[in-house]
């Protein structure tokens, strides 16, 4: 499946349909990382649940902090 993360195309494994599944696929799971899903901001109990589709546009954002 293709779909857009971070404004480049990856083809992703069809095993990969949730956006759950994206972060364990990216080993993104422990990770503190918004996610956006065409064009929504998602919270974290909603990721299990967006399925995903040839096309979609995803946007990730690792949260660093510093001092």
């Amino acid at each position: 499946m293709n779909i857009i993360i971070n404004q480049k195309n990856h083809n992703i494994p069809d095993s990969v349909s949730s956006i759950q599944e994206l972060r364990r696929h990216f080993n993104l799971l422990t990770t503190n990382v918004m996610i956006e899903h065409n064009g929504v901001a998602l919270t974290a109990d909603q990721q299990g649940h967006i399925q995903l589709e040839s096309g979609d546009k995803i946007e990730i954002v690792r949260f660093v902090g510093g001092g």
